[in-house]
């Protein structure tokens, strides 16, 4: 009996390494593949990628089978149709369906795809900062289908009749389902891919991106954001009229949003119109004062204002919340280059 016990145990925990390292495979490839197609690919990303992809493996393995033993107890009116298996015949046949599972229970519960989000450097070392969504539909049916596939040969040829049928419809069922899910507006993926493209400085692609979180937006808050970033991008690409008027419009929809009022500070700035460029920028520190684009655009007004002193501590303020922006770095050492009596 103890020898049992224990062979049923070794063979437990076998099937769990065996069925969690598909998973693993798959999922890793999918997500290497991502990174290199964004140019990310570095030897600390592939650690993490592991690191990751291992403990939703092994992780997700044990709640599928914990799901699986209560199903087989539920549904146990319908073994007449699906022949009942109480335990993994350690086939690799078992071992599929399982990854098949836990794999489509990873993709629509787990943000796993990585978004750009900031570059800064460390000791001359690019550091990515990423945001993490769920697959696309697309994509989410892609790596379903790389099990899907040689799972449907096996209960072709394992399978007869009905159940052979109910499989495989089960399975088609299953990876519409899954698409379904992750095709749903996923607001927070276009939104940051918005960011993502004014990282990568491409005005044109953010605009569409915002556009399609504008769409995809359901509370005034996510509207507000959207606006935003849309008028973040027409004023990269020179269209100042059309940035004030996405960002008054993120305003409207959430005037306690303080990021529009640094943006509309700039804007109006380049317009020469100091007095509304001071309005909006100090309205920005009020609503957020650890913004550090607001002392940024307060730091602007200042300097075409010729208030260099100002223009310097607001400047430096800037820099103190976010020491890792490209931008607030460039505009900082450009400063000092013009005005040395502020070198330290």
């Amino acid at each position: 009996m103890t020898n049992e016990k224990s062979g049923n145990s070794n063979s437990y925990i076998y099937s769990v390494i065996i069925e969690a390292s598909i998973v693993f495979l798959i999922l890793s490839l999918f997500l290497l593949i991502e990174f290199h197609l964004r140019n990310l690919l570095t030897v600390s990303v592939i650690k993490e990628i592991t690191k990751t992809t291992l403990l939703l493996s092994i992780s997700y393995i044990f709640v599928y089978r914990i799901f699986k033993s209560g199903s087989y107890v539920f549904f146990k009116f319908i073994t007449t149709v699906v022949p009942q298996r109480v335990k993994n015949s350690g086939s690799l046949y078992d071992y599929l369906v399982d990854a098949f599972f836990s794999l489509a229970l990873i993709l629509t519960t787990a943000p796993v795809r990585p978004i750009l989000q900031k570059v800064y450097f460390e000791e001359n070392k690019p550091i990515f900062d990423q945001a993490l969504v769920k697959f696309d539909a697309l994509t989410s049916s892609l790596i379903l289908s790389v099990l899907a596939i040689p799972l449907m040969i096996l209960i072709i040829i394992k399978h007869k009749g009905l159940a052979r049928n109910f499989y495989i419809f089960g399975m088609i069922f299953l990876i519409l389902i899954v698409g379904f899910l992750n095709n749903k507006p996923n607001y927070d993926a276009r939104i940051y891919e918005s960011r993502a493209d004014w990282i990568t400085r491409n005005w044109e692609r953010q605009g569409t991106d915002a556009q399609k979180a504008l769409k995809d937006a359901e509370t005034d808050s996510e509207k507000a954001v959207a606006y935003y970033w849309l008028g973040v991008s027409e004023n990269r690409k020179g269209n100042t009229e059309k940035a004030i008027e996405y960002q008054l419009k993120a305003i409207e929809h959430d005037p306690n949003y303080g990021a529009p009022f640094s943006s509309l500070s700039l804007s109006y700035l380049h317009l020469g119109d100091l007095e509304k460029a001071r309005i909006n920028a100090e309205k920005c520190v009020e609503l957020d004062p650890d913004y550090a684009w607001c002392y940024y655009a307060l730091s602007g007004y200042y300097e075409y204002s010729n208030e260099k002193q100002d223009a310097y501590e607001h400047l430096k303020k800037a820099l103190q919340l976010d020491p890792n922006a490209e931008d607030l770095q460039n505009t900082y050492e450009e400063f000092i280059k013009n005005n040395p009596q502020f070198i330290e």
